[in-house]
């Protein structure tokens, strides 16, 4: 004979298989454990039940916002790193990114600084770089200054 271990209310009981061992539980700790093999029974087979009802729902996909908070990070990363690449999916007029697919593209791109975009001004069709254009004026840009 094999032994049976049940719990009825916290205790320990120890039987083993066969009619001896029906012969060591009480009426009481027989029907909790009917109970609770029925119950058992019916939570495996109502969730059989629903994972063939219900397909896997698709993966939601984030925001520019909802991304950047995600990945703590900001937005302006976000659109740095959209211009690096970073995967994304329009829907309608608005970009839309799958996280998965995101932490993947960074997890390739590695820890690389993004790089900064120059300031540029467009004048009579051309992109001017203001910054390289004040390095070779030996000028230098004071933010906070004026009237």
């Amino acid at each position: 004979m094999t032994p049976i271990d049940s719990t009825v209310s916290g205790e320990r009981k120890h039987a083993t298989s066969g009619p001896e061992a029906l012969g060591n539980l009480t009426a009481g700790n027989l029907l909790a454990l009917l109970l609770t093999a029925v119950e058992d029974a019916t939570e495996r087979a109502v969730r059989r039940a629903l994972a063939e009802q219900c397909p896997p729902q698709a993966a939601r996909l984030l925001s520019r916002g909802e991304l950047a908070k995600a990945l703590g990070t900001s937005l302006a990363s976000i659109d740095r790193l959209v211009r690096e690449g970073l995967p994304r999916e329009a829907v309608g007029a608005r970009s839309r990114f799958d996280l998965p697919s995101c932490r993947q593209w960074l997890a390739q791109r590695g820890k690389l600084a993004t790089p900064k975009q120059p300031a540029t001004k467009t004048v009579d069709g051309r992109d001017i770089d203001l910054g390289g254009l004040l390095q070779r004026s030996n000028l230098r840009l004071v933010r906070g200054v004026g009237p």
